[in-house]
């Protein structure tokens, strides 16, 4: 009979203490879960999901995710409100210990880094799902291990309710894992199909024009993506187009050099800083990346270390363009060193170029020539 870990609970609990206390004290108007309570009772109606819910910053909050997702969450809009949004926090809480459980490697680390992670505490409190994006991708790697690459590209597909992380993921695939590639790519088409199905031809467009809509992101210099420390400069577009492209680019050479899991540790924070739109909660998704770089021992590991600490986020919420600055540029410093880093220490050495690996991760001895 297994003991219960009485130190490992202690050492936690201060931090789920603090979470809880976020939650019971936050302010009403912070609720994202308004848009997918919203999105579930509109979906497969005359109004469409993606019906303007409001023309200012203050009421502007559509539902930012694909047909099929509102319609998976119909079951809550048949609650009421505030039960709806309790029930969700508890899928939210239950998604970040599933993602704990399946995780093999480093799981009392990550344990201590979520339960003091302020990007998890903001999450929750706003009512994000960013918790079924680190779950998705972290069951799509024990899947791939499992060797059983179709149903992890099946569970990667899901990735398609926030289609910053899908790309990044799907390049992975696309290098280490053909079988998995076809098992994304029907998953994604399923989802994509059944989003017709529901909203007709023209979802596509009305969703193209919420993304598009200037009331979505008044405040581009508080995300965690490139585009924070390009708004300021000319042609900041294209600028940065240009950064998103290279890291994407460098993110598809190293994947070809490296094991599965470690490729999709890369893949998630390098989707982020590559994304036109990702705030404080989107953070989550670095943990994994930092939980392995950090130490005190190196400048590296010390940026990485910073960036589990809450300092760079409760930076983002002040009031002074400098100190925004400061708080997006060393987290987005923090993924680009760690990953470079990371990168060095898992990738195949050259000397080892004669045992290659398939894309299906099983090792092979080239033949001598």
């Amino acid at each position: 009979m297994r003991s219960i870990p009485l130190r490992k609970i202690a050492t936690c609990l201060p931090g789920v203490l603090l979470m809880t206390a976020a939650l019971a004290t936050k302010p009403a108007n912070v609720d994202d879960f308004r848009a997918f309570y919203r999105g579930a009772g509109l979906v497969h109606t005359a109004a469409g999901v993606y019906s303007n819910p409001g023309n200012s910053p203050a009421t502007f909050l559509p539902f930012l995710r694909i047909p099929s997702y509102a319609w998976t969450l119909r079951p809550l809009h048949s609650l009421g409100y505030q039960a709806a949004h309790t029930v969700w926090t508890g899928i939210l809480i239950l998604a970040f210990g599933a993602f704990l459980w399946i995780a093999r490697e480093r799981r009392n680390a990550l344990a201590l880094a979520i339960c003091y992670s302020f990007p998890v505490a903001f999450s929750l409190a706003l009512g994000q799902d960013i918790a079924f994006i680190i779950l998705f991708a972290m069951a799509a790697v024990q899947l791939h291990a499992a060797k059983r690459e179709v149903a992890a590209g099946l569970v990667a597909s899901l990735l398609v309710v926030k289609a910053t992380y899908l790309f990044p993921v799907a390049l992975v695939f696309l290098a280490r894992s053909r079988r998995g590639s076809y098992g994304l790519a029907a998953g994604t088409a399923i989802q994509i199909g059944w989003s017709f199905a529901l909203e007709g031809s023209s979802w596509p467009l009305r969703y193209l024009a919420v993304l598009k809509n200037p009331l979505l992101d008044p405040e581009p210099r508080r995300m965690l993506s490139f585009r924070a420390l390009l708004a300021a400069c000319p042609h900041a577009g294209l600028l940065f187009a240009i950064a998103a492209a290279l890291a994407m680019g460098w993110l598809w050479f190293v994947s070809r050099r490296m094991r599965f899991a470690d490729a999709m540790t890369l893949a998630l924070p390098l989707g982020l800083i590559a994304s036109p739109h990702g705030y404080g909660y989107d953070a989550v998704v670095l943990i994994p990346l930092f939980v392995s770089a950090a130490s005190l021992r190196t400048g590296t590991g010390r940026l990485a270390l910073f960036g589990l600490t809450p300092i760079p986020y409760i930076l983002l919420l002040g009031n002074t363009p400098a100190v925004v600055f400061i708080g997006s540029a060393s987290v987005i410093a923090a993924v680009v060193f760690a990953a470079i880093e990371f990168y060095r220490t898992r990738a195949v050495r050259s000397e080892e170029w004669s045992i290659r690996l398939t894309p299906d991760s099983a090792p092979r001895v080239s033949p001598a020539t």
